[in-house]
């Protein structure tokens, strides 16, 4: 059985998957069984991996393997004021103040990756002028604006998702260079780019937003300002040890 189709038997499709079979590799460099050759775009992981390495950098690896330390998880640090990440998060439905309906609701949460304070908002579409008015609202919740700004691509973002040179949405792009700010979308479908918001949106609907009731958006609202305030900015990051 070629590697190709035991592959296809015994792997879950947890990622998209092409008809390679790396047989060597050098530097940062796989080599194929045709003779081809790959840039490793992962971070040296598949060359590392594989064994394909450089040998100084092998033999630094299984001296600190001795030591018994095989593995860390990555930690991204960032300057103040130097990233912000956003993202929002569905909550399920909520009574809408303006329309007088029920309407399926979203949480918007930014986080600032250094210190990882965040702003919050309650809102019932995802569509370009809530996005932008949303980004407005942070940043003069923090009293500035960050170097780089991290969201998704989701479309008030991003128009063509791609991983080099994502074609930006023509609105947020404008926004971008009002204010200052680089856009920088993460890789599609990696939202560990984005972790710290990540983890913000699911603290928001853990600890604030499950089990509890509103009468409506505006009190929910009320309500998840004064829990930013007085509960998530107050809190010592697991991370950071810090308030």
């Amino acid at each position: 059985m070629s590697v190709g189709a035991h592959a296809a038997d015994a792997l879950l499709p947890v990622y998209r998957r092409f008809p390679v079979t790396i047989v060597s590799g050098e530097d940062c460099e796989l080599i194929a069984e045709d003779g081809k050759r790959y840039l490793d775009f992962v971070s040296g992981i598949s060359v590392n991996l594989l064994g394909y390495n450089h040998p100084a950098l092998r033999e630094a690896i299984a001296r600190v393997a001795e030591t018994g330390v095989l593995h860390t998880s990555n930690f991204y640090h960032t300057a103040p004021g130097e990233e912000l990440q956003v993202d929002f998060g569905p909550l399920g439905w909520l009574f809408d103040a303006v329309s007088r309906s029920l309407r399926p609701a979203y949480v918007f949460v930014a986080t600032l990756s250094y210190s990882r304070h965040q702003y919050a908002e309650i809102v019932f579409d995802q569509k370009v002028p809530t996005w932008l008015a949303l980004h407005q609202r942070a940043c003069e919740s923090f009293g500035g604006v960050p170097r780089r700004v991290v969201p998704d691509n989701l479309k008030a973002a991003v128009k063509k998702a791609l991983v080099l040179d994502p074609i930006l949405g023509e609105a947020y792009r404008r926004m971008a260079l009002h204010y200052g700010f680089l856009i920088s979308p993460t890789i599609p479908r990696t939202p560990r780019h984005k972790g710290k918001v990540e983890s913000g949106v699911h603290y928001v609907k853990r600890n604030f937003w499950a089990g509890r009731q509103f009468v409506d958006s505006d009190g929910a609202n009320q309500r998840l300002k004064t829990w930013v305030r007085d509960v998530a900015g107050t809190r010592e990051h697991g991370q950071t040890h810090q308030a």
